[in-house]
């Protein structure tokens, strides 16, 4: 496999396009509609972050919030399939890891029990996971503390 550089940056509008696409093509059950990931990364306290190579081009996305005012939530994490299994979601994680401090010190995720693949890289990444009963369904609360 090629080794890729990747860089992580903030999400520009000019992205929009190149992240719908990745999201749409991901394969997955859990791709969000244009609008509702618009309305995640724009609305109150929204944030998105790329992944990207030296060319700049878009590899992978996340868009999480900051409305509890001691966690970063992640809300929608995806990698372009053809990239997947390089250290994409690794630099995305490792970056929002760096800015945890004082004032926000954890990371938090919802997965659906049926997301193995997505539970397996958040406990590699040394989340630790706690059940969530639903009528509608499982899900874990992922959440990464600093140390």
């Amino acid at each position: 496999m090629l080794k890729i550089e990747i860089s992580t940056r903030f999400m520009y509008n000019k992205d929009f396009n190149r992240v719908t696409e990745i999201d749409g093509n991901s394969g997955g059950n859990y791709t969000w509609d244009t609008d509702e990931l618009y309305d995640e990364w724009k609305g109150y306290k929204g944030v998105g972050i790329v992944a990207v190579d030296n060319h700049d081009t878009i590899l992978g996305f996340c868009i999480y919030n900051l409305n509890n005012k001691d966690c970063f939530e992640i809300k929608h994490l995806v990698i372009d399939k053809k990239f997947r299994r390089s250290g994409i979601g690794t630099s995305i994680i490792n970056r929002m890891k760096s800015k945890l401090n004082n004032c926000r010190y954890v990371l938090g995720c919802n997965v659906h029990e049926e997301n193995l693949s997505f539970q397996l890289f958040l406990k590699k990444m040394s989340f630790k996971a706690n059940l969530i009963k639903h009528s509608s369904g499982d899900e874990f609360r992922f959440q990464y503390e600093k140390e």
